[in-house]
């Protein structure tokens, strides 16, 4: 029995107590109403006033009766109160440590600050995508129910915060905040403590963008602008706004997914052509297109004499087995 049950349990017992208390008053000593309540209600609490009415040998065995159940019913209900309280400082005792264990285990994380339903939608690709973050929101209630997340309570345009989410060792951060005075304020912090982050904010107003972007921000996002985007491409591509849906998120239980992979500088696969990589014979994967790491140039469709190089990203299509192969031959010397 939780210590929340028994505390409702003494609350409902006290409410039948009362009401047995009022019936008994009226039926024993045929008092109203009002006079069987006063009665009941100075019995229960045992603040000693005097009898509304002279009691019978009957109303006052009952008395008795209804003095004991209320002193049994009120040290039950203190007991309740306690344990309830102490239950919930330990619970919660218990939650920050785990919480704090977790926080020191993160490195190359993301850091999520925001607590609406843009930020819900992140959290929930981030989950999916089954990568390591922790969220930093004033109210974390909206959270709870997954216990699942690594959540930090408090002020993201808190440096100590932010601090306290390891930015240092984060390697990304979205601010989805409602202010964009807020998100910009956040850029700022999250620049100047981790000049190597990747800092994705949010725009609701057009003339943020700009500011966001000289605060140091990788990119922005305009929740209303590419929501407008998205019902036009459904409009007039519903096939390929399927079809991207599918690849990159994976629903409907279909096993391609179109993924991108960072080549590392000590990979076998860096200074090869990418006929010579034969990355489709040894893994499965299809190369789409590649990002040249000095130019931010992407080449769709590359030709096969492309020479692979370090910190270049190659977008592929394929299983998630075939494209975890690929991902160790990038890592691999």
């Amino acid at each position: 029995m939780t210590s929340e049950y028994k505390f409702k349990l003494a609350v409902l017992l006290l409410i039948i107590v009362i009401a047995g208390g009022i019936f008994g008053y009226m039926a024993i000593e045929d008092w109203t109403f009002l006079d069987a309540l006063y009665m009941t209600i100075i019995t229960v609490a045992t603040v000693g006033f005097e009898e509304v009415h002279n009691l019978s040998t009957t109303g006052r065995i009952f008395t008795i009766g209804l003095i004991i159940s209320s002193i049994s019913i009120l040290a039950y209900g203190i007991t309740a109160i306690s344990s309830f309280i102490i239950e919930g400082q330990f619970r919660e005792i218990g939650r920050r440590r785990k919480m704090e264990a977790k926080i020191k285990k993160l490195k190359n994380h993301f850091i999520v600050c925001g607590e609406g339903k843009v930020c819900l939608q992140v959290v929930e690709e981030l989950q999916r995508a089954k990568v390591s973050f922790v969220v930093i929101a004033n109210n974390i209630q909206a959270f709870e129910e997954d216990q699942g997340l690594t959540l930090i309570q408090g002020d993201a345009t808190d440096d100590e915060i932010l601090k306290k989410a390891k930015i240092e060792d984060a390697k990304g951060l979205i601010a989805c905040l409602n202010s964009d005075t807020d998100n910009l304020f956040i850029t700022l912090s999250a620049r100047a403590l981790n000049p190597k982050l990747n800092i994705v904010a949010e725009a609701r107003e057009e003339i943020s963008q700009s500011k966001m972007l000289k605060a140091g921000a990788n990119n922005v996002i305009s929740p209303d602008i590419i929501g407008g985007r998205r019902m036009a491409s459904v409009l007039l591509r519903p096939t390929v706004v399927s079809f991207l849906d599918v690849m990159t998120r994976g629903d409907n239980d279909v096993t391609l997914r179109l993924e991108e992979v960072k080549l590392c500088p000590n990979s076998t696969l860096v200074g090869k052509t990418l006929n010579d990589t034969e990355i489709r014979k040894k893994t499965g994967t299809l190369v789409v297109a590649i990002k040249d790491n000095e130019t931010g140039i992407i080449k769709y469709n590359p030709p096969s004499h492309s020479i692979l190089k370090a910190e270049d990203i190659l977008l592929v299509l394929g299983e998630e087995e075939t494209i975890n192969k690929l991902s160790q031959l990038c890592k691999k010397d």
